[in-house]
């Protein structure tokens, strides 16, 4: 009884495959070319009637949804009035690794919220009509239209820029982190690469504008083994609710506390205390101390003003035993206007807003530090 209970599920299945032993599909409407995809190393692209990329989650997903449809039911009679006749119907076929063809042909609907189809064993049955409604819309969006048809995991650099300078981030490989290599160079922050590049390469070929056109982006993108053509987008298109400067990592600086020599605490009115006997100090600086954003890219002489850095309300410099820097000083200047202090450290090139709870540990001296205050 159970054999016969999966036998029964088994003749059920309009396809046999597994979506993923799929490495070539075909449709074909009554009277039109042969569409054709194959997939090599992952990726699929279609062969016929042109040779373009294929959107591979359009692709999968139709696969998937083939794989997994069910028969309604059988019928005895293959006589005509089906729409199954010489050069009728909408035909599908899939092709799996080992080079079987499962092929399945849809018809008419018969009045009854279904449609007819006949499978690779000449069995006339009944399937949902929304499957095959999908696999007749879907046909249009196989080809990928993007711009940069690429998969995320094989991007190595991407750049966007609005004119000088461009922002450009790099990384070795897909495991390895992103940086920033312009305007600064410096680690970015993987959560705002990903988002900013799964945008890009969402990107259609209706979304390009003509160069020079108001608020256009240039954005390019690489790979190890090419690079392609820089095009242009809108930037109310692509940085909806986004900002370049928040690319740049927003940790200034992190550092075990064994690598600690002395954290020098200077006051605007010039009290200096020795802060690295504070743990909670300490426990900050192992963590990482991290900014809430990025206020900008690149500090101009006005900027050293227009934060307060020029006249610093604390000095804090960061003795290490660190060969590579062996003194980091951070600059924490005015209140930023929605809370905390602007802050900048060598060799960042960068202001950074400090949330208040890391500026109230950064400044407020332990018992044991006000010892060595001088």
């Amino acid at each position: 009884f159970l054999f016969q209970e999966k036998l029964l599920v088994i003749i059920r299945k309009l396809f046999m495959f597994r979506p993923s032993d799929v490495v070539g599909m075909g449709l074909k409407d009554a009277g039109e070319p042969l569409t054709r995809l194959a997939k090599s190393d992952g990726q699929w692209r279609i062969a016929n009637p042109v040779d373009a990329p294929a959107d591979k989650q359009a692709v999968d997903a139709l696969i998937a949804d083939l794989c997994s449809a069910n028969v309604m039911d059988y019928a005895a009679d293959i006589g005509p009035g089906h729409g199954l006749g010489e050069g009728e119907g909408f035909a599908i076929s899939l092709r799996d690794t080992f080079g079987a063809v499962e092929r399945v042909v849809f018809g008419s609907f018969d009045g009854t919220n279904a449609v007819w189809a006949l499978t690779s064993e000449g069995a006339l049955v009944h399937v949902r009509p929304d499957l095959f409604k999908r696999c007749q819309s879907q046909r249009e969006m196989l080809e990928d239209t993007r711009i940069f048809p690429i998969e995320s995991s094989l991007v190595t650099s991407f750049s966007v820029s609005e004119g000088f300078p461009a922002y450009v981030v790099t990384r070795q490989s897909s495991s390895a982190p992103w940086m920033m290599v312009s305007p600064v160079d410096a680690l970015a922050d993987a959560e705002v690469v990903d988002n900013l590049l799964s945008k890009v390469l969402s990107l259609r070929g209706v979304e390009l504008v003509a160069e020079g056109s108001d608020g256009s982006l240039m954005v390019s993108v690489g790979t190890s083994v090419t690079n392609f053509s820089a095009r242009y987008v809108s930037g109310d298109v692509l940085m909806k609710d986004a900002r370049l400067a928040d690319l740049l990592g927003k940790t200034l600086i992190r550092c075990c506390r064994e690598s600690v020599r002395r954290i020098a605490v200077k006051t605007s009115a010039g009290d200096v205390w020795n802060a690295s006997g504070s743990e909670d100090v300490l426990a900050l600086l192992a963590a990482g101390i991290s900014a809430e954003r990025v206020e900008t890219i690149i500090l101009k002489s006005s900027d050293f003003v227009r934060f307060g850095f020029n006249r610093p309300a604390y000095t804090i410099s960061f003795e290490l035993n660190d060969e590579a820097s062996s003194l980091r000083r951070m600059l924490i200047g005015s209140v930023a206007t929605d809370g905390g202090r602007y802050a900048t450290i060598g060799g960042s090139d960068a202001a950074f807003v400090l949330p208040s709870s890391v500026i109230s540990i950064l400044t407020k001296p332990a018992d044991a530090s006000m010892e060595n205050k001088r």
